[in-house]
């Protein structure tokens, strides 16, 4: 190809609306989260010897898909969204499974506001500061200063709330990554 493929290009090939193939791609968007988290999972799952509970799980995830798929491509209102939709079904159970299992194999239960939901909460605001950031200061500097100040401005939100969240302490940033 002599330059990059985009969505657009997808959609004409496709004979399709970019608005239609952006659906697709908002509901794998999530998708792509839970897909992300599987393969550390399997490896931990694989490291403690239960290499067949991550493929039980991938099986029962790929016939959930079918089950979404079946039951949802061919209505209209769903169409080739259900498509999508079966897909992030299929990895969340994944997800969710794989999870388990680790707790259940490990004993090792992670604090969930700790670890999981104040991370997310730090991250959404941090992206909520470097958006607004960004609209605010286009109008005063170029547009890549803007982008460069809006992504210190991310880094500095996102600093603030996991501190604010004791997700990690000052002590910990100032040994340079050793956290034993």
């Amino acid at each position: 190809f002599e330059s990059e493929m985009c969505v657009c290009d997808i959609a004409d090939v496709l004979s399709m609306g970019q608005s239609a193939i952006s659906h697709q791609l908002r509901i794998l968007s999530l998708c792509a989260v839970f897909a992300g988290f599987s393969v550390p999972f399997t490896a931990v799952l694989q490291a403690v010897g239960k290499e067949k509970i991550p493929v039980a799980n991938m099986f029962v995830g790929v016939v959930l898909k079918l089950a979404v798929n079946i039951f949802l491509v061919p209505r209209t209102e769903f169409n080739v969204n259900g498509a999508a939709i079966g897909t992030t079904v299929c990895y969340l159970y994944i997800f969710i499974a794989d999870f388990i299992a680790i707790v259940r194999t490990t004993g090792f239960a992670p604090n969930l506001l700790k670890d999981f939901a104040f991370p997310v909460i730090s991250a959404a605001c941090s992206g909520l500061s470097a958006h607004f950031g960004h609209l605010l200061l286009s109008g005063f500097v170029s547009p890549k200063l803007s982008t460069v100040l809006s992504i210190a401005l991310a880094v500095f939100v996102y600093l603030i709330f996991i501190l604010l969240f004791k997700v990690i302490s000052p002590k910990e940033i100032l040994k340079g990554g050793k956290f034993s």
